[in-house]
């Protein structure tokens, strides 16, 4: 296990631990809030014993139990919220590896703390707060909801562009593009780092969920080179050579030390006591060999002629944006094996990764005397990268703005980052028609083949049709006019489009009766149909009871005949009925009263009633006063029949109902006279046993 990871394990136990502690304080918190308030609630009920002149209402000790447990868990809250900030920063260079655990125990210890809070709030009365009004009636923002995409890269490679896709909301991504920045957090070692965003147009209501920019380590394989020294001298610089991928310009990698005395004679192991932690180091072993100086004045190196050596650096290539080839060499001339010259040679290419050519040159060390070297420098070539593109076709509607044009990749690739293709269009988003898309490179590192013209076409928008059917209302004469804007919708509009635009009319008149309903659509961009109906007005029920009137002969019928309204009303200011009679005043006898609907708005149920004409009633013998002239003209059948007791005449009956008699127009039309009945002698006899004959008589 590398040291990286022992020490992830290690920072992910103690937040674990953490955790743990701090789950556990939450928990004892809790408890000592519930005891407390239960202290509290105790001590409001023993004051409230104690008073004797005010004593608090029940809602009044639940107020203040709701109100103290608000505020603890608003202290909860609180609390909770500080852990969750601390625990959602993102990791330092260091804690990177454990930032995706250290997420998930405080979501976890986040969603614990809000259960036990849950609870407690439970046992109270929970007051709601009133929410508040909105001052104002602007337009909502539009809610997009962006998703950051995941890079990954190796230490010391150039950072690769940001990107986001929009996981949720009705907006295009080249519209939004235009107010998003993605920024990356600062750092250039191995670790994972958070990348978020910002808006900066208030139209849009952007919530961001983060991505992270992992860089992870960089493979690289070195050799220790061997070395040689004699005793009792200096022991010279432990270096490498890089076998295997490539070390960041600057970067210390690894120390070596020797594992051993090197003060005595022997062979020593190159072993590495530091590796850099960006890099994935393999290190192989070298030799440190000492040796023991001869008995002569000299060594024996310094006794030995040089051999003369001869290389040539070889020729490399690559194309643009693959991974730079390890230079080589050959030797020439020399009797040596490449094996034991490579200690000596470093070799190293021309700086630049664009395309073009670089010199490769090698710096050669102090070999003590054994070789004599001669180089031949090489060169590396960056050929154009080879790319086969596509372009894409588009299309919009008039009126839209043009779509973003984009092409696609037939063969080869792009180097991340890289803008490669240039695009234009002559296309006029105003104007329905098709029109050409031509793009070229403009990248000199690719070699670009563009097999074809791309085809822009902006259409004309489709009309959206739709049958609106207005629905059938109908009303009672003299109630308000219903709501008859009501209708059906079938189509490509929704009923919410439709309401803003459609008008629906009825014709005038509030008689009884079947009015048109029509309606017409004022968007011009739509196909509709309207299709009518009907507003019926029907006929208001009124039942009307005519009332009996008894008068005595010769005396004037009322003006008004009195009725009564039995179910229904009447609406203010019409006159749908006439009370009328065609009776003699002057001839005993019994008449039809005749209530005539006047008014077709109602739909009246009548009761005819019956005029009684009686004799008058004759004064008591000893109070007649003679008058001279009276005896010849009285009938002495008047006198003996006349009735015993006087007769109270009753009063003017009062109609029940407000609506006046009928009119002088309407008084002069008379209906068929009816021919009274003569009375019977047993109304003459008798006026306390008074029998009624009823007679009918048609109008």
């Amino acid at each position: 296990m590398s040291k990286m990871s022992r020490k992830a394990n290690k920072l992910r136990k103690q937040s674990w631990d953490n955790k743990r502690q701090n789950k556990m304080v939450m928990n004892i918190f809790g408890h000592v809030c519930i005891v407390l308030l239960a202290i509290i609630i105790a001590l409001i009920v023993f004051c409230c014993h104690r008073k004797e002149e005010v004593q608090p209402t029940e809602t009044d000790t639940a107020t203040a139990e709701t109100d103290s447990e608000m505020s603890s868990l608003e202290e909860t809250e609180e609390e909770s919220s500080a852990e969750e900030s601390e625990t959602s920063e993102p990791v330092s260079e260091t804690e990177s590896e454990t930032e995706t655990v250290s997420e998930t125990e405080t979501s976890e210890t986040t969603e614990e703390s809000r259960t036990e809070k849950a609870s407690s709030s439970a046992s109270s009365t929970a007051i709601a707060k009133p929410q508040k009004k909105p001052t104002s009636q602007t337009k909502k923002p539009i809610k997009v909801t962006v998703t950051i995409k995941n890079i990954i890269s190796l230490y010391g490679d150039e950072f690769k562009a940001l990107d986001y896709e929009i996981s949720a909301g009705n907006v295009m991504k080249s519209e939004l593009s235009k107010y998003i920045t993605l920024t990356k957090q600062a750092g250039k070692t191995v670790g994972q780092y958070w990348i978020t965003g910002s808006c900066t147009n208030p139209m849009f209501d952007v919530t961001f969920i983060p991505g992270i920019y992992t860089i992870n380590l960089r493979d690289v394989t070195i050799q220790a080179e061997n070395k040689e020294s004699y005793v009792g001298e200096n022991l010279k610089d432990l270096t490498y050579t890089v076998s295997r991928g490539s070390i960041v310009n600057g970067d210390e990698v690894v120390k070596l030390y020797i594992d051993g005395d090197p003060t005595k004679v022997g062979i020593y192991d190159i072993k590495d006591k530091w590796k850099n932690p960006n890099y994935n180091l393999t290190v192989k072993v070298g030799k440190y060999t000492v040796k023991k100086k001869s008995s002569s004045s000299g060594s024996e190196e310094t006794q030995t002629k040089p051999i003369n050596v001869a290389i040539k650096i070889l020729d490399k290539s690559s194309y643009y944006g693959n991974t730079i080839v390890d230079p080589d060499f050959s030797i020439t001339k020399g009797n040596v094996k490449k094996s034991e010259l490579s200690k000596y040679i470093t070799l190293k290419k021309e700086d630049g990764n664009n395309v073009g050519s670089y010199s490769i040159t090698a710096k050669c060390k102090d070999t003590g005397g054994k070789y004599k070297i001669t180089v031949e420098n090489g060169t590396y070539t960056i050929k154009a990268r080879k790319l086969s593109i596509e372009v894409d076709n588009k299309e919009s509607f008039v009126g839209d703005g043009l779509e973003t044009l984009t092409y696609t990749v037939k063969s080869g690739s792009v180097v991340a980052g890289d803008e490669v293709i240039e695009f234009s269009t002559n296309a006029d988003p105003s104007k329905a028609g098709t029109y050409d898309i031509t793009a070229k490179s403009k990248n000199s590192n690719y070699d670009v083949k563009i097999s074809n013209k791309g085809v822009y076409t902006v259409k004309e928008r489709p009309r959206k049709k739709a049958i609106v059917q207005i629905l059938h209302c109908s009303s009672v004469y003299g109630e308000p006019i219903s709501d008859y804007k009501q209708f059906t919708i079938s189509g490509d509009i929704t009923m919410e489009e439709m309401i803003q635009f459609l008008s629906i009319t009825k014709e005038d008149g509030s008689n009884v009766g079947d009015y048109p309903l029509n309606g017409t659509c004022s968007n011009p961009e739509w196909d509709v149909t309207v299709l009518g109906a009907t507003y019926t007005i029907t006929s208001r029920p009124l039942s009307v009871k005519a009332e009996d009137v008894l008068i005595y002969q010769g005396e004037a019928i009322p003006n008004e005949l009195p009725y009564t309204i039995t179910s229904g009303s009447i609406v203010a200011g019409d006159s749908p009925i006439s009370v009328t009679t065609q009776a003699d005043p002057n001839n005993i006898g019994e008449y039809p009263i005749v209530v005539i609907p006047k008014n077709s708005n109602y739909d009246i149920q009548v009761e005819n009633a019956i005029l009684r004409v009686k004799a008058k009633p004759q004064p008591p013998k000893d109070e007649e006063e003679e008058v001279e002239g009276d005896k010849s003209s009285s009938s002495p059948s008047e006198t003996e029949e006349g009735p015993k007791e006087e007769e109270v005449k009753p009063s003017q009956p009062t109609p029940s109902s407000p609506v006046d008699g009928p009119s002088d127009a309407e008084e002069d039309v008379e209906p068929n006279k009816p021919t009274p009945s003569a009375p019977k002698e047993s109304e003459l006899a008798d006026d306390e046993s008074e029998v009624v004959l009823p007679t009918t008589a048609t109008p």
